[in-house]
Order: structure tokens, then sequence, then C-alpha cells
């Protein structure tokens, strides 16, 4: 009783602040910055490492700055539906005529679109390799970086509440519809195999992913974490608050419920509650120990336009289509604003975001964008935010993989058999639909050119003999399997491909992992275009074939990863092939490449 008095005491102190708080009035008169994109918004703006895009009508993507920089805009392909997702390194995904997708790079080069023969229902799901996933009424499909469709299943009929991740990586999906007042999902491998059917407590009313798991909420009132145990390998509840906690008094849990992530220990269920005000309920993810409950009086919950964390993690942004607010974790409101008439012609925005960096952007309908600067990170001021703590070690999906180098050591046959190299498998890899067997082909994949990497690796200690090896007995399987592993569109692969560059020295071997490289083209942290640099520094300059691979692959590389690649990296190794030393081929060649990145017009 008396926990109950202190936490109604507190709402009435958070009451007092609400009435008090100056209140300012945002129009374009006194914004921040205004930027001109290529048609209206269809869908609110989404963060990414430099600012943020945003998707129009007019068939054109534009990315921004905090400050309104535009950086750049470029067209879309088809007519593009409200569902835009930023997945690994600035890469976007758009839907487009309901059932294409398309993947941009971080300068807005579209690299590939692909048909699906169902229509997508929501923004794709980022994977943790690279991969994404793709929804459905009734599909569910998982492509890789490089457009290949890994897999595709059907499934019953989806519910609305989109695709979230669970602890160990693996994909849970809400299914539309219920049995006995209770919702059920199934559980999904990041390569398409249905592991388990879930029953939950009652109807699932809202889904978010966590680093301990997923967040469910239902109608009924009542929320928890949803996890896999890791011993078991099946998914059960973690922690749960009933309906009939007293944190739940006063809600209506039955109009909507919404998750907003705060900090990476803390996160908010938002709620509608009696007098037009939403009820923010801050927990902590791993436990699920309340540290605080407030209202944001005024603020309708059904007409919520932003919700976002905010002030570093230590507050929450709320919006409706009449008012914005800061509030800090404590739930004192440390800004506020009227927003711009949504319907008048003044205003007559149809979107709203907040990012990061404590900006309002507001999309009109006349094609104009206006950002606004609320407050900076608090200081010296005490909340209830936890202190935020990392969840371990992230999940790879190269942990389901069997990974076995030991076995090349004692490789005695004169060649990599099918069990290694598999049977038309680049064009299995090519082609897609594999599914589960992708697990086998990496496994595989990954056990030959890791134990390569270590056999070039030790010739540093002369420990090595070539002529004894496999990977010298088949140089032929060699090329295959590096060349299979550049397929498989995830981002455990650049880091191998770079190793192998950086100490091979056989020349006809080096060749094809140049190939490879540029096969693969996808660089997130830059791995392979540094190895190819700094091997460019060793090569015999009358090397012609291996050092037009590397031009080549260079510039597969710089299309790819986008206008940052080309000028870290890609500009000074074709300006110094051009140099004297090297022969007309390796010249025209780069010309050729040179001539090509300038009709990317990054």
């Amino acid at each position: 009783m008396m926990r109950r008095f202190f936490l109604y005491a507190a709402f009435i102190l958070t009451l007092s602040a609400a009435f008090s708080a100056e209140q300012t009035s945002l129009s374009a008169d006194n914004a921040d910055w205004t930027c001109v994109i290529g048609g209206e918004a269809v869908t609110r703006p989404v963060q990414t490492s430099y600012g943020f895009v945003v998707l129009t009508d007019g068939k054109m993507i534009s990315a921004c700055t905090e400050n309104g920089t535009k950086l750049w805009e470029k067209p879309v392909p088809g007519r593009p539906d409200p569902f835009l997702t930023v997945i690994s390194k600035d890469f976007l995904v758009t839907v487009s005529d309901k059932k294409t997708i398309s993947l941009i790079n971080p300068s807005g080069v579209v690299l590939w679109s692909k048909k699906l023969p169902y229509q997508v229902t929501e923004s794709a799901l980022p994977g943790k390799d690279a991969r994404f996933f793709v929804k459905g009424k009734k599909n569910i499909s998982c492509f890789g970086i490089n457009g290949v469709c890994k897999w595709s299943i059907e499934t019953p009929s989806l519910s609305s509440i989109p695709l979230v991740t669970l602890n160990d990586g693996t994909i849970l999906a809400v299914l539309l519809n219920s049995e006995n007042g209770k919702s059920s999902g199934i559980r999904i491998s990041p390569f398409g195999t249905v592991l388990e059917t879930i029953s939950f407590a009652g109807i699932v009313s809202g889904a978010m992913t966590c680093d301990y798991g997923v967040l469910l909420a239902f109608s009924s009132g009542g929320f928890g974490l949803c996890a896999v145990n890791e011993k078991e390998k099946l998914t059960g509840t973690k922690w749960a608050v009933p309906s009939n906690d007293y944190a739940l008094q006063s809600a209506s849990p039955s109009k909507g419920t919404e998750f907003v992530p705060v900090s990476q220990s803390l996160s908010a269920l938002l709620l509608s509650s009696s007098g037009k005000s939403v009820k923010v309920i801050l927990f902590e993810n791993r436990t699920g120990k309340i540290v605080n409950i407030f209202y944001a009086d005024a603020l309708d919950f059904l007409r919520l336009s932003a919700a976002k964390g905010a002030l570093g993690g230590e507050g929450i942004f709320l919006s409706d289509d009449r008012t914005g607010r800061v509030y800090d974790t404590a739930g004192n409101i440390v800004w506020s604003a009227a927003l711009p008439s949504a319907s008048s012609r003044a205003g007559n925005w149809n979107f709203l975001s907040y990012t990061k960096n404590n900006v309002i952007v507001i999309c009109s309908k006349s094609w104009v964008m206006n950002g606004f600067r609320t407050v900076q990170r608090l200081s010296g001021k005490k909340n209830v935010s936890s202190v935020q703590k990392k969840s371990g070690n992230p999940v790879r999906y190269e942990n389901f993989y069997i990974i076995d180098t030991e076995q090349f050591n004692r490789y005695f046959s004169e060649s990599f058999g099918e069990d290694i190299l598999g049977k038309n498998r680049i064009s299995v890899l090519q082609k897609g639909m594999y599914g589960p067997d992708e697990i086998n082909f990496s496994s595989k994949l990954f056990s030959v050119c890791k134990a390569y990497s270590q056999f070039l690796s030790s010739a540093s200690s002369g420990a090595r003999t070539e002529e004894k090896s496999i990977f010298y007995r088949d140089t032929i399987g060699l090329q295959e399997t590096v060349m299979q592993l550049s397929l498989l569109g995830t981002d455990e692969v650049p880091e191998l491909i770079a190793s192998l560059i950086q100490t091979e020295k056989n020349m006809q071997n080096l060749a094809f992992l140049m190939k490879a490289a540029g096969q693969c083209a996808y660089d997130p942290d830059g791995r392979m275009l540094r190895a190819i640099e700094k091997r460019l520094l060793t090569l015999p300059p009358r090397n012609t074939t291996v050092l037009v691979a590397l031009s080549d692959a260079a510039y597969e590389i710089c299309r790819f990863m986008g206008r940052p690649a080309f000028f870290s990296h890609c500009m000074e190794i074709q300006k110094s092939l051009l140099s004297n030393q090297y022969d007309n081929t390796v010249h025209e060649a780069v010309r050729k490449n040179l001539s090509k990145t300038a009709a990317l017009n990054m």
C-alpha cells in the first residue's frame, strides 16, 4: 500500500510539472532549417548513421543530415510503398508496386530489384549478418544483401504485428487467427525452418525486439519478455507483468499498446488512459522491474505521430498531431511545443520524426521538411534511467555453423570432393531458394577457407609444406570454394576474403581472390579494400593479370558500397594504377573502371 501511495504521489507531482512547463509554438517561420524534397513523403523519415532518409511519392529518396543538409536525392524504381528499412551500414530496402523490393546503397544507387509473387505488408526486418526478411499476408522470405532469395515459405495468415527477432537470432511471427482468446506464433530459423509453434497468454497487441528477447503486450492488459532458453532451445516467458498489476490501472490496453526503446536497458510501454492522456510505464528489459510510471497529459494515444527515446537514453519524446514533448525518465517535461496544425494550409503536414540528436523533422505535403531542435542531453539531473549495460556477445548466425579446420591438416585426397564442393553449387548459390541447406554449405565453405587462411598464416614460421597441402594439390577446387564463399551474401565473408588477400603469395591464387572480392563486393568495414590497397604496394608492376583483377575488384566494391568507399580507398587505388610503372593493359582497365564509376553519379 505504501508503494502504491508513493507512485500516486509521484504522479501528482509529475502533473504539476506538466502544468507549469513553458510551451513554445513551432512553425515554418521559426524552423532551425528547411529542406525541399522531391515529392510528398509516403512514410516518416528513417534514421541513418549520418542523419535520415525520406521516401516520397515523386519516386525519389532523399538523404539528409540532422542539420537539414541534403546529401543526395535519387530516383527509386516503381511507385514507392510506405515501407523503408535501413539495414547494415546504411543500406536501404524499399518496396514499390506492392511486390518489388530494391536494395539501395549508402549513396542512393539502386543495386538490384526483385519482384515477389506476393504483396509485401510491412518494412523489411534486418537480420544479423546483412540478410533481411520480407513479410506478406501468408509468406516470409529471406534475402542476402547480394539480392539472392535464400528461402521463401508459406505460413498461416499473419497478423499486422511486425516480425521480430528473438535473443538467439530466430524470427518470431505472430499469426492472425486466435484460439480461445489467445494469439499464437511461429518461430523460424534464419535459414527458413519453422522450429516451433507458440501459444501466448492472450491476444498480442504489440511486440518489440530487445537484447534479451521479444517484449510482448496484450490487448487484455499485461506484458512480458519472451525468450529462447539456451538449454532446451525452446521459447518461454522470462518475466511477466499481469493484467491486474497496479501499473496497468487507469489504462485501456484494448485501444492499443506501443513499446518504445528508451536506452539499451530501458523501454517504455505506452497505453491509452482516461482524459485523453498517454500512460507511460518505464521498465527494465532484463527483469521487467518497473522503474517509473507517469502520464503524458493532453496527448491522445490514438493520434500519436511519434514516440522515440530521447536525450541519449535519458528521456522519451512523444507527440500527437497537436503537441510534442520531451520527458525525462522521471516524468518531468523538459521541452514542450505546440505543433503546426496538420490540417491547416499553413501546417499541412503528414509525417513527423524525432532523431537521435533530438531534432523534430516535420514533412509537409508541400514537399518541404522543417527541422526543429529541442533539447540536448541532460547533464547533472537525476532521473531513473538505468545504467546502460552490454548484454554479452552479439548473436551471429555463424554460431549455427559447424566449422572444422583441423580436418584439412589430415586431408589426404588429391582434390576437394563433392562432399566439400557439392554438385553445381555455384549455380545453386546464384539461383537461391536453398533454405536450411545454407547451414551445410556455409559450414563446409568456412571450414575450408578458414583452414586455408591458417595455412597461409603459417608461412611466416616456415611450418607449411606447400607440395603436401590440399590447398596446392587442388588449386581448381580451392578456387571454386572461394567463389562459392563470395556468393553467400553475408557479412562474415568479406573479412575472410580480406585475410586471404593479405597473406596469399601465389600470384595465380591471388588473381582469383581479387575476383572473389569483386564478386562479393559487400565490404562493410572496408577490410577488403584495405587488403587490396596494401597488396598493390607489394605486387610486381608487370603482373598484369593480378593488377587488372585488382582494379576490377576495387570498382565492384566501390559500386556496391558507394561514395565513401571511393574516396577512402578506391580513388587512390585506381590513381596509383595509372602511374608509368604499369603497362597499357592496366591503364586501359583503370580508365574503363573510372568511367563506370563516374556513370554511377554517386
